[in-house]
């Protein structure tokens, strides 16, 4: 997959409209917004790109789930870092879509070399790319960044950014391992920060109506406005009784009545 073929003879035209061109030792394909973003994290913001992994890549479109089923099933077998990162790059750059089992075993591939970082990283960039779709492809990675201790809180991050992405879709398992932790071990300073954070994200979505306007018509558009209220109201809620039930659970009684007084006044 990473070798450097014999396509160097083909118009350069065709290899551009690919997204390849061609250099004095061989090819490269052309960089990719994709491939390049801030990642926020509990240490601050960053930038990754992750362009340089996809140099010696053979073929400039997406394989097969099959394929990279192999190929990252081959990784378990036998793990090497960058060639790790140059198949999960080439999943990231062509892919429409990727498979649960594929993204449970590079979740597994980063809980098991401890690259809590790397799987941050991955996670932000899935989500940007409209890899990580659904409430259960987040919570395959979810309940692996909760086993690392310290980097666990970057769910939050990722939560809200999938929030964003997805017309503000959440759903309380998306945390729910992570803050059963933290409630558990009476982290009250964190889990309560983290009830902060998330209930501001949740809280401060709104429906654009000015960026719809040209898509429907005037009763589509309130009906669409009335449904997203109605989504909103129902992830607040959804939040409000993971957290209580957690909190009670683990017999933290005052906190518990905090907020059940707060879904109260909030009218949820």
């Amino acid at each position: 997959m990473f070798m450097k073929p014999a396509i160097t003879t083909l118009p350069q035209e065709q290899l551009t409209n690919a997204g390849v061109r061609t250099t004095p030792s061989g090819l490269k394909l052309e960089d990719s917004k994709l491939l390049r973003k801030d990642i926020e994290t509990i240490y601050g913001k960053s930038q990754k790109d992750y362009n340089k992994y996809l140099e010696a890549t053979v073929f400039p479109y997406a394989l097969s789930d099959k394929i990279y089923n192999f190929l990252l099933t081959k990784l378990q077998r036998d793990f090497k870092r960058k060639y790790f990162k140059k198949v999960f790059t080439h999943i990231l750059r062509y892919a429409d879509s990727i498979t649960e089992q594929n993204l449970n075993i590079i979740s597994d591939l980063c809980l098991e070399h401890k690259f809590a970082i790397t799987l941050t990283e991955m996670a932000n960039l899935m989500i940007n790319r409209g890899l990580i779709n659904t409430v259960d492809k987040f919570v395959i990675i979810s309940s692996r960044l909760q086993q690392f201790k310290e980097f666990g809180d970057n769910l939050v991050f990722l939560t809200i950014q999938y929030s964003n992405k997805n017309n503000g879709e959440f759903s309380g398992k998306m945390l729910a391992g992570h803050l059963d932790i933290l409630i558990k071990f009476k982290l009250e300073a964190r889990y309560m920060l983290i009830f902060d954070k998330i209930y501001r994200s949740l809280n401060s979505l709104k429906f654009d109506i000015d960026e719809q306007r040209g898509n429907f018509s005037a009763e589509e558009l309130a009906q669409k406005t009335d449904e997203f209220a109605e989504r909103k109201k129902e992830n607040l809620t959804d939040f409000y009784r993971t957290f209580i039930k957690l909190l009670t659970k683990h017999r933290s009684t005052k906190n518990a009545k905090l907020l059940y007084q707060k879904q109260g006044d909030d009218k949820l």
